[in-house]
């Protein structure tokens, strides 16, 4: 919705709930999740978190773009070590209230089902029993020649914090190519084209808490132990057998057209339930071979959102990846 549909509706709410029960409304949309959410089922996790994604949905004939929040004195934040670890330590399924999404700030979400075609691999957790979960396809940036793709993939884990997933084609994006469908999406990803906010997040890294070989190997690979150390039921794995990579390759017949102008969110909404969007593969080692072990399926419609653009948080996972 737009912030004048948002504040009319408050308006009309309020007048029926009165001021309290309006300042808990606004609270829960603003991100408050539910008193003992964590110990929540991975369904229950998903139906909280969607009611309030479609509760904050933009109007789909006029989204906007967060510009508001893109000055220079908060863009410069991003190249603050201390400010990027937070996305390594906080736990959370939502950001504080006091947080900007300075990176990768226009997106939609969809309801999830990360299914395992494949039972005879070694892989454990997640690559063994799949989950439900979230997924945001966004983009770092609405510059038409430089459009940078990124995924957030959160599995919802019962009683436990969630397991999440970051997967980017590049660090600097795929040129003008405008279809969100063109290239495969890795957690291990290239070293060049980079960007000057690399070497921020390479020094957040570093200063983790933590012996060094507890932390990412680098800003380049995104680690899969932790997401290889739990199911969905929130079982925990005695032995951990996690792949060093995860490729999610498109489903190319949903794509668009590479000079297409139109919104990528708006082309997102037209996917229909049931879609299978990624195809998913993993490789135990760094010269392994893929695997194919699964798919990326909606469950739902992709949703744009205030939540979802100002609030939904995805943690960056920490433990490298272990032979």
């Amino acid at each position: 919705m737009t912030s004048m549909h948002s504040l009319l509706r408050l308006t009309v709410i309020g007048a029926f709930l009165g001021p309290l029960a309006l300042q808990g409304f606004i609270g829960r949309v603003l991100g408050e999740l539910p008193a003992g959410y964590n110990s929540m089922s991975a369904l229950e996790k998903q139906q909280a978190l969607w009611e309030q994604i479609e509760d904050t949905s933009y109007d789909s004939q006029n989204m906007p773009l967060p510009t508001e929040d893109f000055t220079m004195a908060n863009i410069s934040k991003l190249f603050d070590p201390n400010y990027d670890s937070v996305s390594y330590l906080l736990k959370s399924d939502e950001l504080p209230r006091t947080r900007l999404k300075l990176a990768h700030p226009y997106g939609s979400v969809c309801m999830v089902h990360f299914n395992i075609t494949n039972n005879d691999t070694s892989f454990t957790g997640l690559f063994r029993s799949g989950g439900i979960g979230l997924l945001r396809m966004s983009s770092g940036n609405m510059d038409q020649t430089a459009i940078a793709v990124g995924l957030g993939l959160k599995i919802f884990i019962s009683g436990q914090n969630s397991q999440n997933f970051l997967l980017l084609f590049t660090r600097a994006g795929q040129g003008s190519d405008r279809n969100f469908f063109a290239n495969p999406m890795s957690n291990v990803i290239p070293a060049e084209p980079a960007t000057p906010v690399d070497g921020a997040f390479e020094k957040a890294i570093l200063a983790l808490p933590g012996k060094r070989e507890e932390n990412p190997e680098n800003g380049l690979n995104i680690p899969l132990f932790e997401q290889a150390s739990v199911t969905s039921d929130g079982t925990k794995e005695e032995k951990v057998v996690t792949p060093y990579r995860m490729t999610l390759t498109p489903n190319a017949d949903l794509g668009w057209a590479s000079d297409d102008t139109k919104d990528f969110r708006t082309h997102l909404a037209d996917i229909p339930m049931g879609s299978v969007l990624y195809t998913v593969s993993a490789r135990r080692r760094r010269g392994d071979e893929d695997i194919e072990i699964g798919q990326l399926i909606t469950s739902g419609q992709f949703v744009a959102s205030v939540y979802g653009d100002k609030t939904l948080f995805f943690s960056h996972p920490r433990t490298p990846w272990k032979l």
